[in-house]
């Protein structure tokens, strides 16, 4: 974004952000207009332009704001005066357990972040998987590994797609017309037995 976008009220800065992201979300980057994101915003094209480069510096922009949010919502959720729990599936229960919220009081973002891992054109989609791994790797740096079985990094990876793919399936459902409230026990159970399937093993 240019420096000019910093400079300007509150309010069209959240009108802005608010009109990238329900066009993503809604459209994908690469069905996205930036007519569409002007026209939400109430701006002309020319007005856009004075505060981005292009699409993609739009994109890019939104996509570290809402793993930002994300991931400031989760710290500011830990306990106080604590870290999250050394154990990284403990650490997972507990993020799990918070991130399900942030989904529910942020649903705009949310559809966003889950709209911005089906980006089909190579180079985004490795920016999109990049920034993701390096606010996830944040949250785990503290963990303590020393008790697994496996590999650092195969444990994380796991933990990674488990991840991806409850937060997405949650989205789903919620899109599906699912009450809020349903949708989150279910994610929830979800959790409880994936952690309990990699905490004692399948046999």
């Amino acid at each position: 974004m240019k420096e000019t976008f910093f400079n300007i009220s509150e309010d069209k800065k959240r009108r802005v952000i608010d009109a990238a992201l329900t066009e993503f979300a809604s459209s994908g980057y690469e069905k996205t207009s930036l007519d569409a994101v002007i026209s939400r915003v109430g701006i002309s094209k020319g007005g856009l332009y004075e505060y981005i480069e292009s699409k993609k510096d739009l994109f890019t922009f939104i996509l570290n704001y809402a793993y930002e949010e994300l991931f400031t919502y989760i710290q500011n959720k830990k306990p106080a005066d604590a870290d999250f729990p050394k154990d990284p599936l403990e650490r997972t229960r507990s993020i799990s357990s918070i991130a399900v919220d942030f989904y529910i009081q942020s649903p705009e973002i949310i559809s966003f972040i889950v709209a911005s891992s089906q980006v089909g054109e190579a180079g985004i989609r490795n920016h999109v998987l990049d920034v993701f791994d390096s606010y996830f790797l944040k949250l785990y740096e503290s963990s303590d590994f020393s008790s697994a079985k496996f590999h650092k990094d195969q444990v994380l990876n796991l933990l990674k797609w488990l991840l991806i793919k409850t937060r997405n399936v949650f989205q789903e459902s919620v899109v599906s017309g699912g009450e809020k409230n349903e949708c989150k026990e279910k994610y929830l159970n979800e959790w409880k037995f994936y952690l309990k399937v990699l905490k004692d093993g399948m046999y």
